[in-house]
Order: structure tokens, then sequence, then C-alpha cells
């Protein structure tokens, strides 16, 4: 599901929200990557042995056009230039001011994985550059956060558990809808994601905040009292029976300060609980 999918964006609802000089810089980083170090086409053709042919290797370029609905080539010892050509006219072209997007999201699925995390940077980079009102988390275009907070939920979905990222990732997702965002289930899965660690930190499939703060000290790391007692209320806040994940009306209907506020700091403390963590494994 491409950025423009999951935002529910349609024609009727685009504007000129990005430069020509973003879509040059993607397109040229799509370049560079597929087709600037052949000499010519030949490395894009399987010889069929036996069949007195040759098959047409698709690249990422014309897998992306499949996915625009695009036709391209598929003969002559030119055709991945040309349809290169032919993506270029499209995003360049484009009165849906989300395609690049799209193009950034359907690349990074597409690409080698051997190029993916130098791609994945570059495009960062190139975001950055042009101050786009969006950056790249776990491959997704998502609305931009200062740096703290980027790093900070990025760091957050690369725990040791599963169960940890996966949740993260899923309230990075309701977060980050532009159409339809879901802030409350986003907040629901930020908390339950720090449930989750707790639980692994205790090896208890019912642990509490609370219990994994006493766990830690049990390992002689100690909390300073009143960065315990922060937690606790924080956790207290969306956690306790009527509150926030049990229905209470006070809180049907978070808005997105509520939600970017969840998520960054459970974020941020499931990162701290994971370096606690790691100085009891390591012992």
């Amino acid at each position: 599901m491409t950025f423009s999918d999951r935002n529910n964006l349609k024609p009727e609802l685009s504007f000129n929200m990005d430069s020509d000089s973003l879509k040059h810089r993607v397109l040229m980083v799509i370049w560079k990557s597929e087709l600037e170090q052949e000499d010519d086409d030949s490395g894009f053709w399987t010889s069929l042995h036996g069949y007195g042919g040759y098959r047409f290797n698709e690249t990422p370029i014309e897998k992306i056009l499949y996915e625009f609905g695009i036709e391209y080539e598929r003969q002559g010892s030119n055709s991945h230039n040309l349809n290169y050509n032919t993506l270029r006219d499209f995003i360049m072209s484009s009165r849906e001011w989300y395609a690049i997007y799209d193009l950034i999201e359907l690349y990074l699925e597409f690409v080698d994985v051997s190029k993916k995390n130098t791609i994945v940077a570059e495009f960062d980079r190139i975001l950055q550059m042009e101050k786009a009102q969006y950056r790249l988390v776990d491959c997704k275009v998502v609305p931009k956060l200062d740096d703290i907070e980027l790093e900070a939920i990025k760091n957050a979905q690369t725990t040791p558990f599963d169960s940890v990222n996966q949740l993260l990732k899923n309230a990075m997702q309701l977060f980050s809808d532009r159409q339809n965002p879901d802030y409350r289930n986003s907040i629901k899965d930020s908390i339950i994601a720090v449930e989750s660690m707790c639980r692994h930190i205790t090896g208890n499939s019912k642990a509490t905040l609370g219990e994994c703060l006493s766990v830690l000290e049990k390992n002689e790391i100690k909390l300073h009292k009143s960065l315990k007692n922060a937690f606790s209320t924080l956790y207290g806040y969306s956690s306790d029976d009527g509150a926030f994940r049990h229905g209470n009306v006070e809180f049907a209907n978070p808005q997105i300060e509520d939600a970017r506020f969840m998520l960054v700091t459970c974020s941020a403390f499931v990162n701290y609980l994971s370096e606690k963590y790691k100085l009891i494994f390591d012992k």
C-alpha cells in the first residue's frame, strides 16, 4: 500500500506542495542506482539457452510503472532507458503532489536489498535538503517530526522484541494517515508497546509497569524516586482501569498533539527500558 493509498488521497485533492527540485533529485538517485553503471542494457537481459532468444529482466523501474498503471517497453536494447524516461516524464508532469512520495515508497519496496540502506539515507538527505514536510520511517513516508523525536521513534522499532517493534510501527502508521488518522488506536498501540516491553523484561505475560521497574531495581538498576513516580503517573494516564484504553468518554476524541506526545514519549520510554534491559542481560 503506497503513501497515497494509506492516506486515501485523490487527484482532486492535490496541490503543489513540493518543488520540481525534489522530483529531480529523487529521480536522479533512481537513475544512478539502476542505469548509470550500465554502458548498455546487456545486463538486463538473460539468455534463454535452448530457445535462441533472451528474457527481459524487469528492474524496479518497470515494476513501478506497472504499479502506476503505465505501459512500458519490453523489447529492444534500450528498453530500460526508455522506461526510465517514461517514469521521469510521468513524475515531472504529475499534478498529484503525492506522486513523488509514492515513487519513493515503491522504489524502496522494489530496490535490491543490498542497496536499500544507502538509498534510504540518500532519500532522507534529499527530503531534509528540500525542506519537505515528510520523512522516512521504516521505508514509509510519514509527517515530519523534529530530529530527536524521529530518532527516538526509529530506535524504538529496533528492540530485540518483535511484538514491541510491530506495535510502534502500527502506532506510527495510524498517526501518519493524513486522510483518516486514527489517533485513538495510535495511542493505544504506543501504550501497549510499553506494556509489551515490560512483560519481556519481567518474563511475566501480565506484568505492569510497576512490576517492570521493580525488576530493574532488584537488578541494582536504581531509578530516582521522582523519575519512577513520573513514569508511573504517565503510564496511569492511559492504562488505569476506566482510562483511555478502556474507552473513557473523556478521551473519546484525542487530537494529533495527544497522539504525537504519546508516540514520542512511549518510544523514548521503550528505548530507556531497552537500554536498562541490556544492562541486566550483559551481566
